[in-house]
């Protein structure tokens, strides 16, 4: 178990329910991620009312995406993200680095977001 320090930065989310529970409150609807080094996307699920029942037909979708790493070297080399903003969703493609300019930039993969 990881010791938790007040003054300390740290990498992890303590209370990953409690912060989840405040986006849901607040209606945040995309979290943008990084510090894992490697890009993927995930929907989680908040019941609308945790306090008294687990519903989820009632519940709102937090879309985390990590934006993967710059200027590290990794397996999955290093990526940053575009983010278009339409009427009804995000669209967000991550391009791959060549890290020494040899190459363009390519683009990867294309995540959509409903809003």
């Amino acid at each position: 178990m990881e010791e938790i320090k007040p003054r300390k930065p740290g990498s992890v989310v303590y209370d990953a329910n409690q912060l989840m529970t405040w986006l849901n409150n607040y209606n945040v609807r995309i979290l943008l991620h990084g510090h894992k080094h490697v890009p993927f996307a995930a929907a989680v699920e908040t019941p609308s009312d945790l306090e008294n029942k687990y519903d989820f037909r009632n519940g709102k979708y937090v879309y985390i995406v990590g934006m993967g790493s710059t200027c590290v070297p990794c397996s999955s080399g290093n990526v940053y993200g575009e983010i278009c903003f339409r009427r009804d969703e995000v669209k967000i493609i991550f391009h791959k680095l060549s890290g020494d300019g040899s190459e363009p930039d390519k683009p990867g993969r294309t995540i959509i977001i409903p809003v």
